[in-house]
């Protein structure tokens, strides 16, 4: 008999054993047992298994049968996670449980820590360009605010109220500090500007909201000026679409245009428009008008032609 042999395979067949099996504990390094004063966003890092496959986690608050964060949550087979943020000034137990094929650990003991204070939250920036209170701002303004340090970026939201959302929604700047919108703002409007920094996924709070009110004639006023629909059917009432001055709005001249950008009819102020064209009559549908008025910029928008 070859003993080398025989050795060789009692060998394999123990390491076969000792493999086909279910992996023992780990142990959390960082933080170690009893630590205060943990991050509140602190990552959770501990020593490899190599015969595990992956780890468990499982995430309590106050004590080991407290109130559950995680509970044997799947992350991966690394060797550190991030469960979500902790609360601050508070007790945690956290267990590690790896596993492979055969099962997962048995008996893991949690490692338990207390949280220090939450880091601060971003600092507020301000609204610089158009400032706050200002008047007859041009409805294609740009926005300009204070640069902010150690942060990631700014969220701004454009509202017609305080808290309203109508005209930007938390659009991202990045770095910059200063935005083109998008749209023309509406005329004769206060707006309200939220300027709002953010870190690390964390977002400055009670930020102050800041307003300007825009040039040109205010929402009412402009629908009394401009018809928003006429109804050309020869009946003697509104048959004409037609635009005057008002108050201190003095009307220049007036475009016509159908839906694909076409001109239809230039009209003189007072002049109205029967709803044809070349001496067709016009299908019923929108209609988009451009309105030049003196000392301000060209007021858009669309009527409806209804037959």
């Amino acid at each position: 008999m070859n003993l080398s042999k025989v050795l060789f395979g009692l060998f394999g067949l123990m390491a076969f054993i000792v493999s086909a099996q279910a992996p023992g504990c780990t142990e959390i390094i960082d933080p170690f047992n009893g630590s205060a004063l943990v991050s509140t966003t602190a990552n959770i890092t501990w020593i490899r298994d190599f015969s595990a496959t992956g780890y468990l986690m499982s995430v309590y608050e106050k004590d080991p049968n407290g109130i559950v964060v995680w509970d044997r949550v799947d992350v991966g087979n690394g060797t550190n996670a991030k469960p979500p943020d902790f609360k601050p000034r508070t007790r945690y137990y956290v267990t590690i449980i790896p596993f492979n094929d055969f099962g997962p650990a048995v008996g893991c003991e949690p490692i338990t820590f207390t949280t220090g204070d939450a880091p601060p939250l971003p600092k507020c920036t301000q609204l610089i360009a158009p400032a706050n209170g200002a008047v007859q701002i041009g409805v294609d303004a740009d926005l300009e605010w204070l640069q902010v340090s150690d942060i990631d970026g700014y969220l701004v939201t454009i509202g017609t109220g305080p808290r309203e959302n109508d005209l930007l929604d938390r659009f991202d700047t990045g770095s910059e500090t200063r935005l083109i919108l998008p749209n023309v703002l509406p005329f004769g409007t206060r707006i309200y500007v939220l300027i709002t920094t953010y870190k690390n996924g964390k977002e400055s709070a009670d930020c102050a909201i800041s307003s300007f009110i825009t040039e040109g004639p205010s929402a009412e006023v402009l629908e009394e000026l401009i018809p928003s629909f006429f109804t050309p059917n020869n009946d003697g009432f509104n048959d004409s679409w037609y635009v005057e001055s008002v108050e201190d709005i003095i009307v220049e001249k007036i475009m016509v245009f159908d839906r694909y950008g076409k001109l239809l009819q230039q009209l003189q102020p007072g002049q109205g428009w029967n709803g044809t064209s070349q001496g067709m009559a016009m299908p019923s549908g929108s209609y988009w008008y451009k309105v030049q008025v003196a000392g301000l910029p060209v007021l858009k928008g669309y009527f409806l032609l209804k037959r």
